[in-house]
């Protein structure tokens, strides 16, 4: 111990400072890993997985890629975010190959995985049938992406299907081209195998029932493909075939079949399924195509039903492509729309499970919690709407039609959407009047789709006072048919907003076209749209006034916003796929620098931000709303329950119900400054830094326990200044979280009001610990007396006020012009009364910055001469010569001229002698040096500036005689001037007496002009 004080001794102040603050460090430390592993830590120490069993090889692989890239997206969201209860989820990548076997050993693996809690994949139909039996062997959900028909996949109550079957699908295809398109012929090419003959008889079967039946089907093999294409070609060009050909095969043979028809010059209309809809199709048909002309000339007009259209999905659907985007820097397809729900309702029913079954095992409550969703009222919420399963775990979902408008997907004209309502009456008068149609055992309304685009120009307002906002914006519609789809009701509109002339308008064949431009107030926070606490939600949504959804589909415009080559990733014709920045074309990633690692970890990554949301920032949107900066933006479609104000349209049974297809353009906003949640994602984090932030304060205070000098206050107050703002920043997210999780809105808002007081009034306290260290007890030791505590109470009083008035102004966005009043009022009168007092203190301190006397020192003040006794914040005390105690007040004082005889080392003091004419001056002159010379009271060290002098100034006339005046000049110092003065002229008589140098009159004193009477 001994030794350790010796050591200790050695080490200089800063030395020793770096040791308290790493052993402070090393503290937090442990008690973060002890907080780590009594309550963060999960008991289990591998990740739960969710396993993506599909092909990551062969012509299949990039639909394995996409399934890989949603489900990772969904399992990076959640970790970032905490995980599940604490818990990690990881993704387990398992390639299914080709071939049945090879499904088998895939699905086996991830069975005998004890981490793998679920299983999406399986992309191709013959190895989903040949894996669905093992799922049931050891209890693992599997939520499957094959379309494969429903006749070739056996049952299995851990096996869930959110796609209907290609057989539905394909009479739904039937039905669209026969009657909405009203193409009566058509050419099917089909892959020669089982799947290929059962989907191309279904649709055969469809027109069958229209009167029409197919003329040629063409089974192609797999492996001779190529040839019996230009087989097939030869045949169209020499019979002169027109129609429709449809094409069914899996995306390679797709992908060769209508490059070999549009390379063999076939011009005609090109339909299929789901298959072209993918982005797998659109890479691979651009790499591949030898034709003349581009990939998107080849594209443009081919037909294709779809499980998902972007342009027609939900704000989810929006927000879900953005963070694609953004994480994977490339644009997602439905293929791995699809793949992120089914990981994200594997994910919701693990953490449901966690809170109501735990006793279960993990792949037990993910299996009842996805069975759960059986009903409309308990669908899951997915990205492409509401997602529940029947008995066999097959999903109830419709399907678009999309086609290509050269390499973009879009929404086709008219779409096809089912009559659910029971009750409905007068079917048949729907279906004979055009408005519906009889497609696969049910009735289907013909619906009719709107192009709509939204284009805001500027914010002008933005009010959080009365929650409005005013906006310049343009709006448009491009439809076909005689209606007007531009009679909306803006639902969120303060007043009300008609669209009465176009400022343009149009029309292009039998495409109709009209553009507005608009300025309205609308209410903000209008939706449930999710979004985080602080931000504002502002835009707009509308709906028609009268047509319902079964009649009329606003679609979002995004080729008309010029929004659309920006989404899908291309430009003109160049290749559609953009490699991640870190990761290898199969998607695996690359070898990262040190550096790449860390902005990955703190999530630095640049990123691809959505092209909506780049167009308002270049347009300038928010140039009339200072202070605020768009966090995303999207322009979605949803179908909404809205009144109908009696209308008989939809009131009384039998009729449709209420639903309208709602356009919402919108943005959430986020305030213009520093929000630690965009660098810090973990709860966890948080938890950390608080445990730092409050040991560093616990160590500024044991250093402030005994006085150790200015050093060590200078770094304690540096202490606070960190980790004060610190702690509040971390203890302030992590009890808005916890608010946000158990409170109502209301308890939020006071919880987070009580941080955002804090943050006035912890930098007010840190002001004052500073005034107190660096102003008052530096001038207290300089002064050696203390500051007066109403000084010191005034100065905290206006700290405290001044952070209060920033409470009011910014935190309770109150004017504080009323309160500046007031309170200026009271401060008049407050220093009227006091005023005297005030200035009297402020004039102390102003006397002791500036110190022209000291205690001790003797001074004239005005008319009194005197040694200073004392000095105090309010008075000046000196004792004069004859002893009397004068107080004079400090105002007073600084304004009266101030003669200090104790500052000057030396003060000089002139005397006169007078001698008779009749003496020689040299004799005279010299006799008095002489005499100075032998004064003992005279300093020794004077200055030569300070020597005696003395001076012959002629004759003169004293007092009705004639006399020679000698003037002499002397320093000393102040408490000797007496004794000099008295010694002088002693030596001076006696030196004159025995040189016989007469006076002509009494030796004269010495001049009173500076030391005054009274001496």
């Amino acid at each position: 111990m001994q030794n350790l004080r010796l050591w200790l001794g050695t080490l200089t102040k800063k030395q020793l400072f770096a040791l308290f603050f790493v052993l402070a460090a090393i503290v937090a430390s442990i008690l973060s890993g002890l907080v780590w592993m009594f309550f963060l830590k999960e008991p289990i120490g591998n990740p739960m997985r969710i396993a993506v069993v599909a092909p990551f090889n062969g012509p299949d692989k990039a639909q394995g890629d996409a399934m890989y890239r949603g489900v990772s997206l969904l399992v990076h969201q959640i970790n970032r975010q905490g995980g599940i209860q604490g818990r990690m989820l990881g993704v387990e990548k398992i390639d299914e190959g080709d071939g049945s076997e090879t499904a088998m050993k895939a699905a086996r693996q991830a069975e005998n995985n004890p981490d793998v809690v679920g299983v999406v994949g399986h992309w191709n139909g013959a190895s989903a049938a040949k894996a669905i039996p093992l799922y049931g062997e050891k209890a693992l959900p599997a939520i499957l992406m094959s379309s494969a028909p429903d006749k070739t996949l056996p049952e299995n109550p851990f096996v869930f299907r959110p796609l209907i079957d290609e057989t539905t699908e394909i009479r739904f295809l039937a039905n669209y081209l026969r009657n909405v398109v009203g193409e009566k012929t058509v050419f099917v090419l089909h892959e020669a195998n089982a799947r290929g003959e059962l989907l191309a008889n279904a649709f055969d079967e469809v027109y069958q029932r229209f009167g029409t039946k197919l003329l040629y089907k063409w089974p192609l093999t797999v492996g001779n493909m190529d040839a019996e294409l230009k087989s097939v070609v030869a045949e169209v060009e020499a019979k002169k075939l027109f129609g429709t050909f449809l094409v069914l095969g899996e995306v390679e043979s797709s992908i060769r079949m209508i490059s070999a028809l549009r390379e063999g010059g076939v011009r005609q209309r090109i339909v299929g399924l789901r298959q072209l809809a993918s982005r797998g199709f659109q890479e691979g048909f651009a790499a591949g195509w030898k034709g003349r002309g581009t990939p998107s000339a080849a594209l443009n007009g081919t037909l294709m039903t779809t499980p998902m259209l972007f342009d027609t999905a939900g704000e989810r659907a929006q927000k879900f492509q953005t963070g694609y985007s953004n994480f994977h820097h490339t644009w997602p397809d439905w293929v791995a729309a699809y793949a992120y729900e089914s990981a994200k309702l594997m994910a919701t029913a693990l953490a449901e499970g966690y809170v109501k079954d735990g006793d279960k095992s993990l792949r037990q409550r993910v299996r009842e919690g996805i069975a759960s969703r059986n009903q409309v009222d308990k669908a899951f919420p997915g990205i492409n709407g509401p997602l529940f399963f029947n008995a066999k775990g097959v999903a109830s979902r419709d399907s678009m039609v999309g086609l290509f408008d050269g390499a973009n997907l879009v929404a086709a004209m008219t779409q096809l959407s089912p009559i659910r309502e029971e009750g409905v009456t007068n079917l048949l008068g729907e279906v004979t009047s055009g408005r519906a149609l009889y497609v696969n055992d049910r009735f289907m309304y013909k619906t009719n789709v709107v192009y709509t685009g939204v284009r805001f120009e500027k914010v002008v307002s933005l009010d959080r006072a009365t929650n409005t906002t005013e906006i310049n914006f343009n709006i448009w519609f491009r439809w076909r048919g005689d209606f007007d789809p531009q009679d909306v009701v803006f639902t969120n509109a303060v007043t009300p907003i008609t669209l009465e002339k176009p400022n343009r308008e149009g029309k292009d064949g039998d495409m109709n076209y009209r553009a507005y431009r608009l300025r309205g107030k609308f209410y903000m926070g209008y939706s449930d749209v999710e979004r985080n606490y602080g931000t504002q939600l502002v835009g707009l949504s509308f709906h028609h006034r009268s047509l319902g959804s079964h009649n009329l589909m606003y679609v979002s415009d995004l080729i008309g916003m010029n929004l659309m080559n920006q989404a899908q990733g291309t430009d003109g014709d160049a290749d559609l796929l953009d490699i991640r920045k870190g990761a290898n074309a199969d998607g695996k990633p690359k070898d990262l620098t040190l550096m790449e690692r860390a902005r990955a970890y703190f999530h630095l990554e640049e990123e691809v931000n959505d092209p909506i949301e780049v167009s308002l920032n270049r347009d300038k949107v928010l140039a009339g709303a200072p202070g605020w900066l768009i966090m995303r933006a999207w322009l979605s479609q949803e179908v909404m329950p809205r009144g109908v104000d009696g209308n008989p349209v939809f009131v009384g049974f039998g009729k449709p119900q209420p639903l309208f297809s709602m356009l919402d353009a919108g943005m959430v906003l986020k305030p213009d400054r520093f929000d630690a949640r965009d660098i810090l994602h973990s709860t966890d984090q948080f938890v950390y830094l608080a445990i730092f932030a409050f040991v560093m304060s616990m160590l500024a205070r044991l250093l402030d326990q005994k006085e150790r000098g200015q050093f060590w206050r200078i770094q304690t107050l540096f202490l606070r200044m960190i980790c004060w703002p610190l702690l509040l920043m971390t203890l302030g997210n992590l009890a808005r979280d916890y608010s946000l999780q158990n409170f109502t809105s209301s308890t939020v808002d006071s919880v987070v009001m009580v941080f955002e007081t804090l943050w006035f009034f912890v930098p007010a306290r840190l002001a004052i610990i500073a005034l107190e260290r660096f102003i008052w007890v530096p001038l207290e030791n300089r002064t050696q007396r203390k500051i007066p505590n109403v000084l010191r109470m005034t100065v905290v009083l206006i700290v405290y006020l001044l952070a209060g008035f920033g409470v009011v102004a910014f935190v309770m966005d109150k004017s504080i012009t009323s309160m500046l009043a007031t309170s200026g009022v009271m401060a008049m009168i407050i220093g009227m009364a006091v005023q005297s007092n005030l200035r009297d203190i402020v004039s102390g301190i102003m006397l002791n910055i500036e110190r022209p006397f000291n205690i001790g020192d003797t001074i004239r003040l005005n008319n009194s001469m005197g040694v200073v006794s004392d000095i105090t914040w309010r008075t000046t005390r000196i004792t004069s010569l004859d002893g009397q105690l004068i107080s004079f007040p400090n105002s007073k004082t600084s304004d009266a001229e101030i003669q200090n005889f104790t500052k000057p080392k030396n003060i000089k003091r002139n005397l006169e002698v007078y001698t008779d004419p009749k003496h020689d001056p040299a004799i005279v002159v010299k006799l008095i040096k002489e005499c100075l010379a032998q004064v003992k009271s005279l300093p020794t060290d004077a200055t030569p500036a300070e020597s005696p002098k003395v001076y012959y100034f002629g004759v003169t006339l004293k007092e009705g005689a004639w006399v020679s005046y000698y003037p002499v000049g002397m320093y000393m110092p102040f408490a000797k001037r007496k004794a000099a003065i008295q010694e002088f002229w002693h030596l001076l008589w006696k030196t004159f007496e025995a040189n016989h140098i007469s006076w002509k009159e009494s030796p004269p004193q010495a001049s009173e002009d500076e030391d005054g009477g009274g001496e």
